[in-house]
């Protein structure tokens, strides 16, 4: 007998193996992260894309695919250390107090 996997039918159904195939996690409301490409070492904001588990259809088009500067794989794209926070951009200088 070959047991079937679907992913959104409920606990009680006999052709599941286990509950962890129903619970399925949904990374379609990620936010943004600072990226970095490991090729051309370009800093950009956004996110990689990848296959939601419990939306497989779903497509996100600002999601990247490759590198916007050199189109190196997704695979080469990594989150970065640095952070994205604007107001770490803003330093005050001496004259500021005018």
């Amino acid at each position: 007998m070959q047991v079937r996997k679907y992913p959104f039918l409920s606990a009680d159904n006999a052709d599941v193996e286990s509950k962890s195939d129903i619970v399925k996690k949904c990374i379609c409301e990620r936010p943004m992260k600072r990226l970095e490409c490991s090729r051309c070492r370009h800093h950009f904001r956004g996110r990689v894309a990848t296959i939601c588990e419990k939306h497989p259809m779903e497509t996100f088009l600002m999601d990247f695919r490759q590198c916007p500067y050199c189109s190196a794989s997704r695979d080469k794209i990594k989150e970065s250390d640095l952070t994205w926070d604007p107001r770490s951009e803003i330093r005050k200088t001496p004259d500021d107090s005018l």
